[in-house]
């Protein structure tokens, strides 16, 4: 359905379209179906309350506990990196073609499951560049809950204190030519260092300095794509 889709965007917009709002319906057809077994068909039934009550406000009276925790978490911010993923492939056919051959070959012509999605080593290397050019959360605002010193700059406590994720993230003092997107930076990085944000480089492609949790994102985002 997705690839119909998008097929037909291309063809009713052959100079570009946006294709966030596909990856979104995409997104929460996926979400709700596999986490709780409700078929939304939100591609084509825009109008459903599933629909129009995760592009607002979710109420206690909408969804709670847990599933409200389910959908913010992880529908918008997957349906947009799925959204920069495809261009990113799409304006780096030799990445694209490489991939394809890597999950032809890993696939051999079966469905896809969980163990040889996650034994997608280049697939998980295009995640993790694409993730570092285009971060979920450009910022993160934390606050001091103590006084402290940090290379000679003294943090009151209470304060709040804004990290630069993107920034991070281009800085030449960390990535050779940071504005190049190459998947193959990403090789010498573990993937346990990656989605938590411990990795020995300035990483914080998901869920940036949260260190070891359960975040809903980890594993899902990749299982997604």
């Amino acid at each position: 359905m997705l690839e119909k889709k998008v097929v037909k965007q291309n063809e009713e917009h052959p100079n570009g379209f946006d294709i966030n709002p596909l990856m979104q319906s995409f997104t929460m057809n996926v979400i709700l179906n596999v986490g709780f077994g409700v078929d939304v068909d939100a591609q084509n039934n825009p109008d459903n309350p599933y629909v129009r009550h995760a592009y607002g406000f979710l109420t206690d009276e909408d969804i709670i506990g847990n599933s409200n925790v389910f959908m913010i978490a992880g529908f918008d911010t997957i349906a947009s990196t799925l959204s920069w993923l495809v261009y990113d492939l799409v304006t780096h056919p030799d990445i694209q073609d490489r991939l394809i051959a890597e999950i032809d070959e890993k696939l051999a012509g079966e469905e896809p499951n969980y163990d040889k999605v996650f034994g997608m080593s280049y697939l998980d290397m295009i995640v993790s560049e694409t993730l570092r050019m285009h971060p979920v959360a450009p910022k993160l605002i934390r606050q001091g809950s103590q006084p402290m010193e940090i290379c000679g700059v003294r943090i009151p406590e209470g304060i709040e204190i804004h990290i630069p994720v993107t920034t991070l993230h281009f800085m030449p003092e960390y990535w050779e030519q940071p504005e190049v997107y190459n998947p193959e930076r990403c090789r010498c990085l573990s993937r346990h260092c990656l989605w938590c944000g411990l990795g020995h480089r300035c990483s914080l492609p998901w869920k940036p300095g949260t260190g070891l949790r359960n975040d809903t994102n980890r594993g899902r985002g990749k299982g997604l794509l």
